[in-house]
């Protein structure tokens, strides 16, 4: 259950931040250390991206395809991984890197939590 809530809240969040820098004119530049690819193009990475997060979340809570929920799973920990620990993001202090350092924990955890399936109810025929 974790899971499925970690992931619907990743996914619309991503969702809407790609709208919003999408739509959004001006000079500023939509940028974040966590999607892969230029200012130009992240954008269109995290509408995408949340996109694909909420039909994976969706696809395994109907019960009609739990793997892909596993696949979008292992995939936004890697990209917390690569974003924050991997990559050229830089901590302002040590209660930032704490904050990563729970933010990979709960990716890591939903990521679990996508491995264990819940059993289907066996139907007693009425």
């Amino acid at each position: 259950m974790f899971s499925y809530v970690f992931h619907l809240v990743l996914s619309v969040f991503l969702l809407g931040i790609g709208l919003i820098g999408k739509m959004s004119t001006g000079t500023a530049s939509f940028y974040t250390p966590l999607l892969p690819g230029d200012t130009d193009r992240q954008a269109g990475y995290a509408v995408w991206l949340g996109l694909a997060g909420l039909i994976s979340v969706l696809l395994a809570m109907t019960g009609r395809f739990r793997p892909l929920l596993v696949v979008w799973a292992f995939a936004a920990m890697v990209l917390y991984f690569r974003g924050f620990f991997w990559g050229t993001y830089t901590y302002s202090g040590r209660d930032e890197f704490e904050s990563a350092l729970w933010y990979f924990g709960g990716t890591v955890l939903a990521f679990i939590g996508s491995l264990c399936w819940p059993k289907k109810a066996k139907t007693t025929g009425f």
